[in-house]
């Protein structure tokens, strides 16, 4: 005769399956709001943009440069007319534009610094002038540097190291300050594609970006010996 298995052997009795419960609770709900949380967190670190796009200023000939600095403030590089701008943000949200620095020929880019100086290839003379907060204005200095013939690129990094894209002898330069106005030239990177590097960026480790137009492609120039590499498209 085959013995009868009890209920208890298939499913423990009410009071333990209570018991069970409340304690699958308090394990399962403080696990499943954590998850949530997460989730939220994760959502919320997504950058999302809304299509609508708000022109601050306008009417200019060939704009070509833009940064921005942490108090929002805005600078922008007009080609046409050799101009300088900063648009500086106001509390209700607009800009208020005035004209920054004089007499550069073919300006192309911009890139500022953690303390606010400005820097900006004069291409037409061969150098870089930077602009320094002074008084509420700026003060304009040409800096002593080899830039080669024809800057058009700029990066900065913390250490006040300029990177500088020069697409007429396809190579970028990093400038190095060696007191004052002067700085010493070495080169990050030569040999670059025809008609090119246009752009360069640096990041928080001194990772070099370069806009390599003439090859197609954007390079990685890696610090202390680490070389260069392609920086490949995520399909």
């Amino acid at each position: 005769m085959i013995p009868q298995l009890t209920a208890y052997t298939v499913c423990p009795p009410a009071v333990e399956r209570t018991a069970l419960s409340r304690r699958s609770l308090r394990i399962v709900v403080p696990l499943m709001f954590a998850f949530i949380g997460l989730m939220a967190s994760a959502a919320s670190a997504q950058v999302v943009f809304n299509g609508v796009q708000t022109s601050i200023a306008g009417g200019f000939n060939q704009p070509t440069g833009v940064a921005v600095d942490p108090g929002g403030n805005v600078y922008g590089i007009v080609l046409g007319g050799n101009q300088q701008l900063k648009f500086s943000l106001q509390a209700d949200g607009t800009y208020a534009q005035s004209s920054i620095g004089s007499g550069l020929g073919f300006p192309s880019s911009v890139a500022i610094d953690a303390n606010g100086n400005l820097f900006i290839p004069d291409t037409y003379h061969n150098t870089v002038v930077e602009l320094s907060p002074s008084g509420g204005g700026y003060t304009q200095t040409t800096l002593t540097l080899n830039a080669g013939g024809g800057p058009l690129g700029i990066a900065v990094d913390r250490s006040g190291n300029l990177y500088v894209a020069n697409p007429s002898e396809n190579a970028v330069y990093l400038e190095t300050p060696a007191g004052g106005s002067t700085y010493n030239m070495s080169t990050v990177a030569s040999g670059l594609g025809s008609g090119g590097p246009f752009g360069v960026a640096v990041d928080a480790n001194g990772n070099v970006f370069i806009a390599d137009t003439g090859n197609n492609q954007v390079l990685m120039e890696t610090p202390a010996g680490g070389g260069s590499s392609a920086i490949r498209r995520r399909r």
